[in-house]
């Protein structure tokens, strides 16, 4: 079996969402964007979500905002580090395909 990855990318500070975008509204994915040419030879694997948003994720701080990203959920608006989101979505998928790989997961 192929070895399977699973990437998430946050823009905390937005982006111009036109060049990560792919064209077309058939639900395939037949030209990439700009952003997402280098996958050109992997567009057969790829899944790509647009027009998504978190609204726990607001109002709040950058600390909260990005606590949410990958958790979904509204974190305690806090000057300490007194809140617990539980785990988020990619340590989840790292404890399930994480396992054909020597690094489950790794953060950039």
């Amino acid at each position: 079996d192929p070895v399977r990855r699973l990437g998430f990318i946050y823009v905390p500070m937005g982006c111009d969402i036109v060049r990560w975008t792919p064209r077309g509204t058939d639900g395939t994915l037949k030209i990439l964007s700009p952003t997402l040419q280098s996958l050109e030879p992997f567009v057969d694997q790829l899944t790509v979500f647009s027009n998504m948003e978190l609204k726990n994720a607001y109002p709040g701080t950058h600390a909260t905002s990005n606590a949410a990203f990958l958790s979904a959920a509204k974190a305690k608006w806090t000057e300490s580090t007194d809140y617990y989101l539980g785990t988020t979505a990619d340590q989840i998928a790292a404890q399930q395909i994480g396992k054909q790989t020597v690094l489950p997961s790794l953060e950039l």
